[in-house]
């Protein structure tokens, strides 16, 4: 919300995380991110541009707190066919609570995406 709150003009796109953990832990170092038209300037803000890449993705529709089962089938794809990982993996929030309501989990829509050469 913050993040939103500091550049809501130049909002271009959906709020998503970056997971720096090959892990899929619990605990674990998180990028949250803004696709944004322009550079972002503030002191309290980080801008970056991301390299295009290819990535598995698959979509998933629940609690966040069941996001690890599409995890699972993206790593377990991976394996399969002999994909390597080349960047952290994504979770791109299509739709999920808002800033007042939280709206029902059993809706929220994520699109989780790992990277691969």
């Amino acid at each position: 919300g913050k993040l939103v709150k500091i550049e809501e003009a130049k909002v271009a796109g959906k709020v998503f995380n970056r997971y720096m953990d090959e892990g899929y832990e619990e605990i674990a170092e998180v990028e949250v991110c803004l696709t944004v038209k322009k550079e972002i300037s503030h002191y309290d803000v980080e801008y970056k541009v991301l390299p295009a890449c290819r990535v598995i993705s698959t979509v998933h529709v629940g609690p966040y707190g069941e996001v690890g089962r599409a995890y699972q089938r993206l790593i377990d794809y991976r394996s399969k066919h002999s994909l390597t990982k080349n960047n952290y993996s994504r979770e791109i929030y299509i739709k999920g609570p808002g800033m007042l309501f939280r709206g029902n989990p059993r809706k929220y829509v994520t699109e989780v995406q790992i990277p691969i050469e």
